[in-house]
């Protein structure tokens, strides 16, 4: 690479309320790269538009800064929030009087909050003056935002088809610009309420339009944009997704006091059996699917002592919440709703089946976190879940409901020796998906996306100087 190249990434694509989802997978790809750039190559966040400026002007900062400064953790801790919140802790200890400040650490977090709303003149010791030198102090921990046009910018790498730089005119300046596709769910499956197939269709044909380079996450996600959007044909290049490979073997190395904390906490009997489905609960994961095969497999097995363990927000979906009512009257099902990487490694790996039979997936991360925490995938036969999971999942059909219950029996009955040969040949082939893998191959499409960059600028600059001589 030469020197006194550019790269940015957006920042809205960085973080989210959850640690999961498109952020997810942007914020790891990020800072792998980010560790592996040269020095000279210069990294931008790009925070957000200027108005009434250049059109294609943005508020940017150092990409390294902004991800120190704003961890991929629960939303309480990123971001303007935590600014403030440091800067209040750093007050009370500094400012308040040894009385109030016990009196104010004492007081619950929303109770806090509200006095922040309060002027704090009558309650503050100090002048204002101090408040001010603290509220520097912390500024200088920032990288202060600039402007930057996007012609200043060699590469823009964009996680998610719905950034507003594919509406922009990108046609104008010299940025190559590498977008990221997941999948083509909303042409393959009616997500209800948040079925948008229209505004899809429109933001991931600029985006295929506009695009020097488009990252597809499996050959079945490649083959779903080939289909429904054909001009991103001689774009695409295939490179898969991640895990978080440390973060889910940790839960196999947990010891039993350690295991038997974690799944009392979670509400979870240790004395039966039980099947785990982690992720959004959403119409594509076939809940409805799994609940119902879970019925079939109890009436054909009256007997089978089993329980299900759901892991996500049942929000705003009635339907599905008679269906768990119904259910309960033949086995117990719990719902933890949001749960930790490190809680959920061990409630996977003690599972006796991680049930994932989605009906359609672009890749399917869930499935090699479960498999690195140690636990027997179920998966369906469809889209690109043979691609990532190989000959190491069991397989059913994700519309044939006692196709379903079948594997679920076998993974219920399956004697410990089978298990343990499946699950450790399981785990050997997660490791290969790792994000330091998928950073590195997106490294090498940069130094392409240079080059062309380079090759672009020669060019005009030899159609500028024959014009003269003409």
């Amino acid at each position: 690479m030469s020197k006194n190249r550019r790269i940015a990434v957006f920042a809205r694509s960085l973080h989210g309320p959850r640690p999961r989802g498109v952020q997810r997978v942007a914020r790891a790809i990020t800072e792998e790269l980010v560790a592996r750039l040269p020095s000279d190559v210069e990294c931008y966040c790009l925070l957000s538009k200027v108005r009434r400026q250049d059109e294609l002007t943005y508020e940017a900062c150092d990409l390294r800064a902004w991800l120190a400064r704003n961890p991929l953790t629960d939303r309480e801790e990123r971001g303007l929030f935590a600014r403030l919140t440091r800067l209040v802790r750093r007050s009370l200890d500094e400012v308040l009087s040894p009385g109030a400040r016990q009196f104010a650490k004492s007081l619950p977090a929303l109770m806090r909050r509200i006095i922040l709303r309060i002027p704090m003149a009558s309650r503050l010791r100090a002048p204002w003056s101090k408040v001010r030198r603290l509220w520097g102090e912390l500024r200088k921990d920032d990288a202060l935002p600039q402007c930057i046009t996007l012609d200043e910018i060699d590469v823009i790498i964009s996680f998610d088809p719905f950034d507003r730089i594919w509406n922009e005119p990108t046609h104008r300046c010299r940025t190559r610009l590498i977008s990221w596709f997941h999948d083509a769910i909303p042409k393959r499956i009616n997500e209800g309420a948040h079925w948008d197939p229209d505004r899809f269709d429109s933001c991931v044909t600029n985006a295929c339009y506009r695009a020097h380079r488009i990252i597809c996450v499996s050959r079945s996600a490649e083959d779903d944009l080939l289909t429904f959007f054909p001009t991103a044909a001689g774009k695409t290049q295939v490179i898969y997704s991640g895990h978080d490979l440390e973060r889910f073997a940790r839960g196999i190395a947990a010891s039993r006091p350690v295991v038997d904390d974690v799944l009392r906490k979670q509400g979870i009997s240790t004395n039966r059996p039980y099947l785990f489905v982690l992720g959004a609960i959403e119409p594509r994961k076939n809940i409805a699917g799994i609940l119902r095969a879970c019925e079939v497999l109890r009436r054909h097995n009256p007997r089978l002592d089993f329980q299900v363990v759901f892991a996500g927000d049942l929000s705003g979906q009635p339907k599905l919440r008679q269906l768990l009512k119904r259910a309960r009257r033949y086995f117990p099902v719990h719902m933890l709703r949001y749960i930790g990487d490190e809680d959920a490694a061990i409630v996977a790996g003690q599972a006796k089946a991680f049930l994932y039979p989605s009906l359609w997936e672009g890749f399917g991360i869930p499935m090699l976190e479960a498999m690195t925490a140690g636990a027997l995938v179920v998966t369906s036969d469809t889209s690109s879940m043979p691609e990532v999971c190989g000959p190491h999942a069991i397989y059913c059909d994700p519309y044939d409901t006692r196709d379903m219950a079948d594997k679920f029996l076998q993974c219920l009955t399956m004697d410990e020796e089978e298990r343990r040969e499946r699950t450790t040949a399981a785990q050997q082939h997660s490791s290969a998906f790792t994000w330091r893998k998928t950073a590195n191959e997106l490294l090498s499409v940069l130094e392409d996306q240079f080059a062309a960059g380079i090759g672009r600028e020669r060019e005009t600059a030899n159609f500028g100087q024959e014009r003269i001589c003409a």
